[in-house]
Formats: structure tokens, sequence, C-alpha cells
């Protein structure tokens, strides 16, 4: 039996471009706003980034606020809350690329094998009419391919860790669950959605403390 939980967040207009410091930066030298998504059950975690720590005693099931990080490659680490950044990680991964005026989820999860990853997402932050919305769903559970329906209907079919889909949709709240790909095999019960207009909704689908059953 598996079970999955959802966290949803939002990315919204277009992603700011905003130069490093420095007043002579080389050209191309922008920051990148960059989430992290804590998808792991069993404890908090801090974040580090190249040996600095970045974020510290982020929850399961949050996301963080967007923190600000020089575009290219970053080497992430996780690690248990307060032991430092060269304690042993929870997940870790080098050369996670950046681009340079982007908006990046980066979701530490579960993989299909029940095994930590770290696997980076860009947003789609490109301006959207107050008559449009955009859902994003994106598949980072120790889970089999999953279909997502709203309001009862197909929205994102044979889903796989670590997949995404972005899907064009008029604003309103919607009714979301998830069952495994072509069974009636429910994965997470309907939860509503309130799809805002000119925003991109993400929703997350992982492995939470309650679902320790779908490892």
């Amino acid at each position: 039996m598996h079970r999955c939980a959802m966290m949803t967040a939002v990315a919204s207009g277009s992603a700011a471009l905003v130069m490093s410091a420095g007043a002579f930066a080389p050209a191309g030298w922008q920051d990148v706003e960059v989430s992290v998504m804590h998808g792991i059950p069993g404890e908090n975690v801090d974040v580090h980034a190249d040996g600095d720590t970045v974020l510290e005693d982020l929850e399961p099931g949050t996301v963080s606020e967007p923190i600000s990080m020089p575009a290219g490659t970053s080497d992430l680490r996780v690690t248990g809350a307060g032991a430092g950044p060269d304690a042993e990680a929870v997940v870790e991964a080098d050369e996670v690329e950046f681009h340079a005026g982007s908006n990046s989820t980066v979701a530490a999860h579960l993989d299909d094998a029940g095994e930590p990853a770290l696997t980076p997402f860009v947003n789609e932050t490109y301006e959207l009419g107050e008559d449009e919305a955009q859902l994003t769903v994106r598949h980072v559970a120790a889970a089999p391919a999953l279909d997502v329906r709203t309001d009862g209907e197909p929205a994102a079919q044979a889903l796989t860790e670590p997949e995404e889909e972005v899907l064009e949709t008029a604003p309103g709240t919607v009714s979301a669950d998830a069952v495994v790909a072509d069974t009636e095999e429910t994965v997470l019960e309907p939860t509503d959605l309130d799809l805002v207009g000119g925003d991109n909704t993400l929703c997350l689908l992982y492995t939470s403390d309650a679902a320790d059953d779908s490892l």
C-alpha cells in the first residue's frame, strides 16, 4: 500500500534578474531564487551550499522561503538540524546547476525505491493573465507511477518519480487526488487546491511521516 501527502507553494510573476553584490561584477553574474522542499520523513534539517549554511531547521512537509544564490553550479548537502555542514549528510548532490535569473525549487525527497534524493526543478514564472492559472504537479514520492485527477478528471497521467507536468487551467478551487496509474488504488485523498489567477501553484506529492507504509 502506498500513501502520499501533498505540499503546495506558489511561483508568481516573472523571475527578477538581480545582480550579484559588487559594482563591477562581470556581466551574467546574476542571482537565482531557490526554495527547498523538505519531503524526507523523520527530522528537521539544515541545508548547505558549497560549505555554507543557507537554511536552518527546515521541518518535514514544508517549503522554505526563496533564498538568493549565485548562478552556476553548487554542491548541496542536507544534514540534521544543528549538526553542521561537515556532518553526515541525509542527502547530497554535487554540481547542481542554477541558471541566471531562474526561480527553482530543490526537492529533498524519497525516490521510488525509498532512498533519499535531491531533485532540482525550474519553476515556470512567466506572466499570466488574471483569468489564467497554472498547476504544476510533481511526483517526488516513494511510489510507482501515479495518475493525478482534478475534480475527478485526469490531469496528469502515469507520472513517474521525479517527473512533473505543467497544466494550464482557469482560476478557482479544484479537488485533487491521486491513484496508482491505471488503477483505483488511492495514494492521496481528495484535497482542495485554490488556483489563483496569474499564479503557478506548485503541487508536490511526497512521502510523509504518516505514509511510512509506502517505503
